[in-house]
């Protein structure tokens, strides 16, 4: 005899009874990461560009910190890194400390057709216009590395939502190593907040 299962439509949410052929339920499904899914329902998600015209090995190029204080999480999904010189090597880092220097910088949200939301963050970067390094931060544990070896390579650090901040937490990018100075590092931060 076959099973019937009640469930709620994910429309009106009203329930609604199932009863699949020979005691199976036929279903199908789809699936979309978690990114995907706050952007369309909580317009949460945000991209963050970093462009440094002048960095040198060691130079913090991007910090960025969940100011949030409702409990809700700052989730990495991925960091994008980019360099026009050859041999190069970024690290991402959780930090402490305050950044002096850079500039301060809002991300974009991602969903442009929902809610319009600002990230809850205190985000610094460095720029074009100002080439002044940014000091002030203390490495706490390294979180991943991207080496690129060829000319305005690029690499990415596909995190896949596994960095998670707490509120006052915070992470950096670094221009770790570069075989010139004064080169231009760039790239950008996908995060959301749950």
């Amino acid at each position: 005899m076959p099973t019937k299962i009640k469930f709620e439509n994910d429309v009106t949410r009203a329930e609604e009874l199932v009863q699949g052929s020979d005691g199976r339920l036929n279903v199908s499904s789809r699936y979309d990461g978690r990114r995907y899914y706050n952007s369309r329902d909580e317009s949460e998600t945000y991209s963050l560009v970093y462009d440094d015209a002048n960095a040198t090995a060691g130079d913090y190029v991007a910090y960025i910190q969940n100011d949030k204080t409702d409990g809700k999480h700052m989730v990495i999904s991925s960091v994008g890194c980019n360099c026009e010189a050859a041999s190069s090597a970024f690290k991402f880092s959780r930090v402490t400390g305050t950044p002096v220097g850079g500039t301060t910088t809002t991300a974009q949200q991602t969903n442009q057709g929902g809610v319009s939301k600002i990230a809850t963050a205190t985000i610094c970067t460095t720029t074009d216009s100002n080439s002044t390094p940014m000091t002030g931060l203390t490495e706490s544990s390294v979180i991943d590395f991207a080496g690129i070896s060829g000319a305005y390579g690029h690499e990415e650090m596909r995190l896949e939502d596994s960095v998670r901040l707490g509120q006052g937490q915070a992470v950096a990018i670094e221009l770790e190593y570069a075989a010139a100075s004064d080169v231009r590092a760039f790239g950008v931060v996908f995060f959301y907040f749950e």
